[in-house]
């Protein structure tokens, strides 16, 4: 390789280089876009005229304007609905119906003119029975923006949809929100950034459309036709005007597009907060049983109203919650039977749930108090009573990206207690957040469930957080529980040596139990529960070992591998 080619191959390989490359690439392609438009001005600059005294240039103006803001307005009435129900589903008539939508794309306008003039014009019987009124009218061009333009708004939109995260919907779902609701609180301001993009890509696509129309409406003249028009018969310079006012279009239409509405500050309503209200329970007990696609959850709880469940990954605990929310899919085998204190809950519309998901999954567009009342169950008292009891009053009026991530979580924990569940479901809350947070909220939970009498089940990985929420706890492993109890039976007797670790019981071992005595390898401990022989397993103390130079006979010998100071031992 020559030297020149090292050294190109070498500011390449650097960052400096890459970036230059980069800077490169995107100007050759910028300013391709740009030269015609040079171009354009250069060329007026030499013809004065440039056809702007041309009859009907202004009525082929406003005929553009008024039919691509109606299909705009038609498509958006229409096709936003559509791509919501083509994100949520994944059927294969969803796919089909997707793969239709974005046919017009491949079809050249020409062609898409003369599909429409065989489905609308005067002599097919759509057109008899509009008497011929959907071809060489206004309503025609709109006929055949729509027919082009749709696409665009449906693939942005169906694409902002699909990119929210689905805990936004289930926590929807849980504060009793209908399907409705859901679409226009949650989701539509959710994706109103990516359906926004699609609109401007409708209008502008809807504004520029020719084949179609020139097929389907070739009077009264739209703008690009009137441009067509005045290029055949007087040349490029009379068409210099239309180009000139559809630039101008694009670039207002562009240009308001680009502004952004202050945020508005709304002070909470000055009212006196009243406590969330609970049906309280000493007791909680459900089975369950749910087959999604080789996995099987197959669970049965009786005891304390609080309970931790613990297990590893895929064991089930998600799958667990979800099915206690109600928010299993329509597509699985379920069957559930849910029971507080006498209250029987059979059927999902029976119970007020609570569900705090792992990410506090706050609606970007909403205040502090605005998430709190979201749920139709809540009010104004109730959500700045539950603020008030989690502590962030003070934050009502602001929004989520002005929050640390305990006020979001706390926001969220809050949002829950305000629609007055009768179970409250955490699925791991505290994991994102950092040590002293975690610990603080924990506690945080724990004294409002304790006052409140609040039934809830917790899914955690951190044993100390589970013993902490939880009276009752369940081992899932597989979507079966292999142990349930109460904290202390657990605690004191897990069943296995994987059970102990996942309660954090480190120093697990397998013995054989003799007369009197429990033998673990060379070690022999006295035990008095110790009468028949069998394998038992043996949990050390870590904290209870003590290390001594001194020969002892009623001690155990070993070698320190490690010593580490923790700090507070």
């Amino acid at each position: 390789m020559s030297a020149s080619g090292e050294r190109l191959k070498s500011g390449l390989l650097n960052g400096s280089g890459a970036a230059r490359t980069l800077w490169l690439l995107g100007a050759l392609i910028g300013f391709y876009l740009l030269l015609p438009l040079v171009g354009l001005f250069v060329h007026l600059a030499q013809t004065p005229s440039a056809g702007f005294h041309a009859p009907g240039l202004i009525s082929a103006l406003f005929t553009s304007l008024g039919a691509s803001a109606m299909a705009t307005a038609i498509i958006g009435v229409c096709g936003i609905p559509l791509a919501y129900l083509l994100a949520r589903s994944h059927t294969k008539v969803a796919k089909v119906v997707g793969i239709c939508v974005q046919l017009p794309l491949a079809i050249p306008p020409l062609v898409a003119g003369i599909l429409l003039l065989w489905v609308l014009g005067p002599t097919t019987p759509v057109g008899r029975l509009f008497h011929g009124s959907l071809t060489n009218t206004e309503v025609g061009i709109v006929c055949a923006q729509i027919f082009v333009a749709a696409p665009f708004l449906i693939v942005a939109s169906r694409s902002a949809f699909a990119a929210i995260l689905s805990s936004y919907d289930e926590v929807g779902r849980t504060l009793d929100l209908s399907t409705w609701e859901r679409f226009a609180k949650i989701a539509l301001p959710l994706a109103a950034p990516g359906i926004r993009a699609g609109l401007l890509l409708t209008f502008l696509r809807s504004m520029g459309e020719f084949g179609a129309n020139i097929i389907l409406a070739y009077h009264p003249y739209s703008l690009p036709v009137f441009t067509f028009v005045q290029f055949t018969q007087s040349g490029i310079s009379t068409a210099l005007a239309p180009a000139i006012l559809a630039i101008g279009v694009a670039l207002v239409v562009l240009g308001v597009s680009q502004i952004e509405l202050p945020r508005k500050r709304t002070a909470l309503p000055e009212i006196t907060p009243v406590p969330f209200r609970f049906r309280g329970a000493s007791s909680l007990s459900f089975s369950l049983s749910q087959h999604l696609g080789n996995f099987a959850l197959d669970v049965d709880y009786v005891g304390p109203p609080r309970l931790s469940v613990l297990g590893t990954s895929g064991a089930g605990k998600t799958t667990l919650l979800r099915a206690l929310g109600g928010l299993a899919a329509a597509s699985t085998r379920f069957s559930h039977r849910l029971e507080l204190e006498d209250h029987i809950l059979d059927t999902r519309s029976t119970w007020r749930i609570g569900y705090v998901p792992q990410f506090p999954s706050l609606l970007p567009h909403k205040s502090v108090f605005s998430q709190v009342t979201l749920s139709p169950r809540s009010n104004d008292a109730q959500a700045l009573g539950a603020l008030v009891a989690v502590g962030i009053e003070a934050l009502g009026d602001r929004y989520p990206d002005e929050l640390s991530g305990g006020q979001a979580q706390r926001v969220a924990l809050a949002r829950a207690l305000a629609s007055n569940p009768d179970l409250l479901l955490l699925d791991e809350p505290f994991s994102a957040l950092d040590t002293p947070t975690r610990e603080e909220l924990a506690r945080l939970l724990r004294r409002i469930c304790l006052e409140q009498g609040i039934a809830c089940v917790v899914v955690t990985h951190d044993p100390v957080e589970a013993a902490l929420l939880g009276e009752g706890i369940m081992v899932l492993t597989g979507g079966k529980s292999v142990q349930v109890g109460t904290r202390r039976e657990l605690f004191d007797a897990p069943h296995s040596v994987e059970i102990a670790r996942l309660l954090g019981i480190a120093n697990v071992f397998l013995g054989e139990q003799h007369d009197g005595e429990v033998h673990c390898g060379p070690w022999r401990f006295p035990f008095e529960g110790a009468r028949h022989a069998g394998h038992v397993l043996i949990a050390i103390n870590e904290r209870r070992i003590a290390l001594t130079t001194e020969k002892d006979q009623d001690g155990e010998r070993g070698i320190v591998t490690d010593l580490i100071d923790l700090g507070t031992y």
